[in-house]
């Protein structure tokens, strides 16, 4: 297609998984299996420490062309330091599902428009061994990330508003980089999809208690301004705070910064 760039780490996908030997296992159909909850699991039997790592360096690096794995590599990640057999059955998993998606990879098409739109998401009490939840974000111009949050959030409208605030960080930074590129960006755009957020200004400044100190980004002039309804096939923050969501109609906002 004219005027397009593919990004596809093809190549290197095939060389790590012919590195770890699964080569020729069988492919699978998602990298993890629905509702993922991995644990330390001291009960499990131990793994070699530098195999388990080389592995999820290897993944990560893939990511950088491969959010769909974003997530899970993630949460793979944090038991680098004690990993067990669970943990590199899922490591393994992962392979087998890169396996069978070689040739996936972004494709970026020309525009005019350069507006910059984030998209932001988050579960809630998804880790089972400290109860904090990940934030999951993407934006357009090209950027994403899933990272567990600082915080044990009380009630899911506080983890997406924790999610949010670091969105709107993220934002602000992006903002400034491209108008060093001679970029300029006028009102930004964060989509949620917490109905709660929305219910009023009051709200919105409370509902994370402290953590209000620490995103700075909402304040009365960034306030929501507009509210819809959208299926959620369109948010694509899924594949970086949980594995599948939920089929029903998820409610969006934006904050104007």
């Amino acid at each position: 297609m004219e005027e397009t760039i593919f990004i596809s780490q093809s190549k290197y996908a095939k060389n790590i998984v012919k590195k770890f030997g699964l080569d020729n296992a069988s492919h699978k159909r998602t990298p993890a299996a629905t509702h993922l909850k991995l644990s330390k699991d001291e009960n499990g039997g131990d793994v070699d420490q530098s195999l388990y790592r080389s592995m999820i360096g290897s993944l990560l690096y893939l990511t950088a062309s491969r959010p769909d794995i974003t997530f899970v590599v993630g949460v793979c990640a944090r038991y680098q330091a004690e990993p067990n057999m669970s943990h590199l059955t899922q490591v393994k998993r992962i392979l087998k599902y890169i396996n069978g998606t070689i040739d996936y990879g972004i494709l970026y098409s020309h525009s005019e428009n350069s507006k910059l739109i984030g998209y932001c998401d988050a579960d809630w009490a998804g880790s089972a061994d400290d109860r904090k939840s990940t934030s999951g974000d993407c934006f357009f111009l090209g950027s994403w990330f899933s990272k567990k949050q600082n915080f044990v959030s009380l009630s899911t409208a506080k983890a997406e508003y924790i999610a949010a605030g670091s969105s709107c960080s993220q934002l602000v930074w992006m903002k400034q980089m491209l108008e060093e590129c001679d970029v300029k960006q006028g009102v930004l755009t964060l989509y949620c999809d917490n109905i709660r957020l929305l219910t009023s200004q009051r709200t919105l400044y409370n509902i994370a208690g402290q953590s209000t100190l620490s995103y700075p980004h909402f304040g009365p002039k960034n306030a929501p301004s507009k509210f819809f309804s959208i299926s959620d096939t369109f948010q694509f923050t899924v594949f970086y705070s949980a594995i599948f969501y939920r089929a029903s109609t998820a409610y969006f906002y934006y904050f104007c910064l």
